[in-house]
């Protein structure tokens, strides 16, 4: 993937497509993400994000905030993480970009939970979870339920954390009887 990835990075560089050399970085910024090279992945975040900046382009460069603060989260420089994922969550508000704002806001719920702040962790989450009901996408609504339900273990608060666990439990029902039917469907199709 690494060698693809950079012969698309050659040619956009070729073509000064900042876009596209921004894109290229991401894609590479990604394996390097899942090969867990943070350090690597961080490089790659941030060139790609001067290329985003460089075009003004504010929807791209939400994914590149949202992803240096996983990472730098990952680092436990959670300063620099917060940083980049306020940035991110500030862009996805004006542009009016949901499905960003719902990573942002889980990602920042995630900063918070594991640093032990759980009333700004329990904030996002829950806008994480609206967000998500407002797109009805019944995988984030799971996962958004999930992590409350364990935030709420966490603190203590048993009742809360066996409502949203319940919650999750009927999203996941949810999404396996969607799967269900549209794999169901397609066997008919194939059938016919």
């Amino acid at each position: 993937a690494l060698k693809y990835y950079q012969k698309t990075l050659d040619i956009e560089t070729r073509y000064q497509n900042y876009t596209g050399m921004a894109i290229a970085e991401n894609n590479i910024g990604n394996v390097y993400d899942d090969l867990k090279k943070n350090k690597e992945a961080i490089k790659h975040y941030q060139i790609g994000l001067k290329y985003a900046e460089k075009e003004n382009y504010k929807l791209l460069q939400t994914d590149f905030l949202t992803n240096l603060g996983r990472m730098y989260q990952k680092e436990k420089d959670f300063i620099q993480a917060e940083k980049y994922l306020r940035k991110s969550e500030s862009f996805s508000r004006e542009l009016d970009a949901i499905g960003s704002l719902k990573t942002v806001c889980h990602n920042l719920g995630d900063l918070y939970y594991f640093q032990g702040k759980y009333a700004q962790a329990e904030k996002c989450y829950l806008e994480a979870l609206s967000v998500s009901k407002k797109m009805e996408d019944l995988e984030n609504i799971y996962v958004a339920n999930q992590a409350l339900a364990e935030l709420y273990e966490t603190t203590e608060d048993f009742k809360k954390a066996y409502f949203y666990k319940v919650e999750a439990e009927a999203a996941k029902d949810s999404t396996f009887k969607i799967e269900t039917a549209q794999n169901t469907d397609e066997l008919l199709k194939k059938y016919e």
